[in-house]
């Protein structure tokens, strides 16, 4: 009888165990449930950043990439091909989800139509089409690509560099936070824009250029905020107990300050993610962003919006119109998901 009991008992807790599960998916959606409820206008603003993001083709590269090496790795630990023949990176990022741009837009981005050049509206150009008879909402939704993939390769790159910097400053302080500060304040004291000009007039522009040198340049005037945000974690117990127990400095740094500084560092990022817009924008409209003939919309201003400002508005309208949306979707995204995470911040706005 008592063991019956006690395998009543087990089962009992394993079906717990299960329970749990599979009520994470439906915690999840409760959370986004929630977060629409009490914040609307950041969650409306945070699905028009997940559109931007798919129709730019940062999530579909970013889930086949990660779904192609999941298939890699378990062919190599198994021995058993899944997912049929092997290809190449470029074929692997239309399986499973198909990148959306190419697929939406009515033409290509570089498709002339000569004979359309400077069309207003219709039922074949939408948007109208520019001085070349190239459809404007192709180039559009083209162009959503180098405003989603350069701001969050960048700001990446920039929170990589600003955590390094602002964790290392306040755990090992000393010459340590005295030299890294200095370098914060040379940062702080450059003008950002006429150092970008001077190097991409130097250089020349690229994607991997914008990527490296706004990451870069951004990076270390973020981690004054992530230094002090340490130096109040370090007076914590638990660090420590972490120091008494004979931890090291990188597992203190990697599995006690770093998870309490994370969020900082998400909502940061996506602040982060608006500003980089615009300067992107505005390097693309003196010039320096991507080179033509693949579309951004700060060129779409530049090379098209100023020159025929008068015949055709809407060269200039629907690309600034798209510039305001998407800075406007990060920064109030970011600030709603600021004052959802941070438990200081709850219920105050």
């Amino acid at each position: 009888m008592a063991v019956n009991q006690s395998l009543g008992s087990i089962a009992e807790i394993e079906g717990w165990g299960a329970v749990q599960d599979r009520s994470r998916p439906f915690k999840i959606a409760n959370g986004i449930v929630t977060f629409a409820r009490r914040k609307p206008l950041g969650f409306m603003c945070g699905v028009i950043v997940l559109f931007v993001s798919v129709i730019g083709d940062l999530v579909p590269v970013s889930i086949n990439l990660t779904y192609s090496g999941a298939r890699s790795v378990i062919n190599m630990t198994t021995g058993v091909n899944i997912g049929g023949p092997k290809v190449s990176v470029q074929s692997a990022t239309c399986k499973p989800i198909p990148c959306l741009a190419p697929h939406i837009a009515p033409f290509r981005y570089d498709q002339n139509h000569l004979r359309d050049r400077l069309q207003g509206h219709s039922g074949k150009y939408l948007l109208g089409t520019d001085e070349l008879g190239r459809d404007i909402l192709s180039r559009l939704l083209f162009g959503a690509r180098v405003s989603v993939v350069v701001p969050f390769g960048a700001v990446l790159i920039s929170e990589t560099i600003a955590s390094s910097m602002g964790i290392g400053m306040a755990y090992y302080g000393g010459w340590t936070d005295k030299i890294g500060l200095q370098i914060v304040n040379v940062f702080q004291s450059l003008p950002a824009l006429i150092v970008l000009i001077t190097f991409f007039g130097i250089f020349g522009s690229g994607l991997w250029q914008l990527l490296l040198v706004i990451g870069c340049l951004q990076g270390p005037i973020g981690s004054r905020t992530i230094r002090g945000q340490v130096l109040s974690i370090m007076a914590s117990p638990y660090i420590e107990s972490a120091r008494v127990i004979g931890a090291g400095d990188r597992r203190i740094m990697l599995r006690y300050v770093l998870p309490n500084v994370f969020a900082l560092i998400i909502l940061g990022s996506t602040i982060r993610l608006g500003g980089v817009v615009l300067l992107e924008a505005t390097l693309s409209f003196l010039g320096y962003g991507l080179p033509p003939p693949f579309p951004s919309w700060g060129q779409m201003l530049s090379l098209q919006g100023r020159e025929y400002m008068r015949s055709a508005p809407g060269l200039a309208i629907y690309p600034g119109i798209a510039i305001g949306i998407i800075v406007f979707s990060y920064n109030l995204f970011g600030d709603a998901l600021r004052d959802t995470l941070d438990p200081r911040l709850r219920g105050s706005r």
